[in-house]
């Protein structure tokens, strides 16, 4: 297989999924690894259910839809200076503050913690599977991927992905920490006291994970330049991308090599455009001569590409753990706006995102790639609106193509898709989590 690496996100399944799927296409080789960092603040109150309840009062008192609803309760563009925010009562206003952002210090302080732990927490997974951990590189070059980012979701949508592995004490604590604070919807307070937590957790699993040469630098990770650098003068790689196109730009701003040998550049769409509009449109107006295929969210969301508690099961105990965490802790109306798979197992299912990224390189029978140009519209409630349209013959322009699979066909496929899924995890050494 050609060089490679990846840029990842971190707080879902199919993050996870899609680094672990990495390493088993690679049994011996180490792994490049751009952990993309997120923007959080643990001053704020984290909604849980309380999403049901907001939305379902906008639909009431201002006869907005559920979908519109719910992309209120979740944009961060929302503040409590827009119009219909006065249609709610005091109590509910206060969830629409303004959400601070970066070069805000206590967004970066937090967002800063937030990735080290994430690199801890990755560490334990891999562990869990029987993998060296020296087979994994970590790089990163967070502040000035903050100061690109766009989030995604206000600071009050953020799962707290963050806690999935404390132990018991840890957990404790955090209820604690949730009681007292109980009725603060944003707080200095709650936020020194997670980040103390987190901290706390860290030391632990450090010490746990000691060896892993990740963890000698304070900030658990290396620097973009280290991975240009690396591959100066050798074969070009090519890129695997899970998460926002912000550090891929940056590397290839520094000189890095690669993307340049025939071989596809394979990365999911939507969300990952949205947090870094111009990072994704310098990366995907590159010339023809740069192949790159985008995985859109349709391919997974609602599909038969898609997991149950029962299919993470087969993949092994840490993945179904994962699973439940995730879901268990997803609020109502987002569980039910991930789309139910084909009739499988509990009917409880997660979109495996980036994993098909992978997958594409392993499976590509799998996929249906088609030719398609990228069109900028104007202004969308303030955004540029960044779509794909499907074309033949001299209409391409070459640069980007686009996976359309068909509902039927995915539907007829699913079984050659889980078959796949479970003979690249069969072989993986598994520990029963803790």
């Amino acid at each position: 297989m050609e060089p490679f690496f990846l840029f990842a996100d971190i707080p879902d399944p199919d993050n996870f999924m899609m680094i672990l799927q990495a390493f088993a296409m690679n049994p011996t080789r180490s792994i490049d690894i751009i952990l993309t960092i997120r923007v959080v603040c643990f001053n704020y109150a984290y909604y849980g259910d309380k999403i049901g309840r907001l939305t379902g009062t906008l639909q009431n008192e201002t006869l907005m839809t559920q979908k519109e609803a719910v992309r209120k309760v979740l944009d961060i563009s929302t503040d409590d200076q827009q119009p219909w925010i006065r249609a709610l009562s005091k109590e509910d206003q206060q969830w629409f503050t303004k959400d601070a952002l970066y070069p805000d210090q206590t967004i970066l302080a937090h967002s800063l913690a937030y990735h080290r732990l994430s690199i801890v927490r990755l560490g334990l997974f891999l562990r869990a599977h029987g993998i060296d951990l020296e087979r994994a590189n970590i790089y990163a070059s967070p502040e000035t991927t903050l100061s690109k980012i766009r989030p995604g979701l206000r600071h009050h949508a953020h799962k707290r992905d963050w806690a999935f592995d404390f132990d018991e004490w840890e957990r404790e604590d955090l209820a604690r920490i949730d009681a007292e604070e109980h009725g603060a919807v944003v707080s200095e307070q709650r936020g020194e006291r997670i980040m103390r937590l987190c901290r706390e957790f860290v030391d632990r699993v450090a010490q746990e994970l000691r060896g892993w040469h990740v963890l000698e630098d304070a900030s658990f990770h290396l620097p973009i330049s280290a991975l240009v650098q690396k591959y100066r003068g050798l074969n070009k790689p090519v890129a695997y991308g899970g998460g926002p196109f912000t550090e891929l730009l940056e590397y290839i701003e520094m000189g890095g090599e690669g993307f340049i040998d025939g071989a596809a550049n394979i990365f999911t769409n939507q969300f990952n455009i949205l947090v870094d509009i111009p990072s994704a449109l310098t990366i995907l107006s590159l010339p023809a001569s740069i192949p790159k295929i985008l995985i859109p969210t349709e391919v997974a969301k609602g599909s038969p590409y898609a997991l149950d508690a029962d299919d993470m099961c087969r993949i092994s105990p840490a993945m179904h753990a994962l699973f439940e965490k995730y879901y268990s802790r997803l609020p109502t109306p987002l569980r039910e706006g991930q789309g139910q798979g084909q009739g499988q197992g509990q009917g409880k299912t997660i979109p495996v995102f980036d994993y098909l990224v992978m997958l594409y390189r392993t499976r590509p029978v799998l996929f249906t790639p088609v030719p398609v140009n990228m069109v900028v519209d104007g202004a969308m409630d303030g955004e540029m609106v960044v779509r794909f349209e499907r074309v033949s013959g001299k209409e391409w322009d070459g640069k980007v193509s686009m996976c359309w699979n068909a509902p039927v066909e995915r539907i007829f496929k699913r079984e050659e898709f889980l078959k796949e899924v479970e003979s690249t995890f069969s072989a993986m050494t598994d520990a029963s989590p803790s």
